[in-house]
Order: C-alpha cells, then structure tokens, then sequence
C-alpha cells in the first residue's frame, strides 16, 4: 500500500474468535507488535415457508409444500440436514423430504 502500511486480508473455514498478531522487523530497525481480537461467525441463513405458515387439512388429505434454506445472499443451501420438531401426540404425523435442488425442499 506504501508508507509503512500493509494489507492483510482473512478468511476461514471453521468460525470461532481468534487472537491474530501481527509482528513486524526489519534490519535497524526495533521490531514491532499488535494484536486484535478476530470473530469468525456462521453463515447467516434463512428458512422460509410458503404463505402465512398456517396450514389445514382434513384427516386423510395430504399436505405437501415446497421450503427454500438460503443464505441471506439468497444463495440455496443444498444438501442440509433437515429435521422436524413436531408437537402433539407423538406418531400420529408423517413426513418424507425431497431435495428439489438450489436449497428447496419438498415436504
């Protein structure tokens, strides 16, 4: 960058907090050293249902729709682990899951 300024850029795989320092010499000159705190967080997601997410079926009708698993940039999540946490009398509701692709699911 010039006058004593340099550029660093980071990226992660594997988000956590990280202490990151940064020691710089030169023949001299005294050497020199800071450190900072570096925060690595998750992806910000959103899972979205169709309509008001109110649904109503008669008791031997099916219920079938479409949810998409994006990231905010509205890039689909493909392949995720998806479960349902369901309340009520348990095993009295059933499920199967498609994965129609670009972060879509079909229930």
């Amino acid at each position: 960058v010039g006058s004593g300024s340099y550029n660093i850029e980071f990226n992660s795989i594997l988000p956590g907090t990280y202490v990151v320092t940064i020691a710089a010499f030169k023949s001299y000159y005294q050497s020199a050293s800071d450190s900072f705190f570096l925060l690595v967080s998750d992806i910000e997601t959103n899972l979205t249902i169709p309509g008001d997410g109110n649904f109503e079926i008669g008791l031997t009708d099916f219920l079938n729709f479409t949810f998409t698993y994006k990231t905010f940039d509205f890039i689909g999540i493909e392949d995720a682990s998806i479960s349902l946490l369901i309340s009520g009398t348990p095993n009295v509701l059933f499920w199967s899951l498609i994965e129609v692709g670009s972060g879509s699911y079909n229930i």
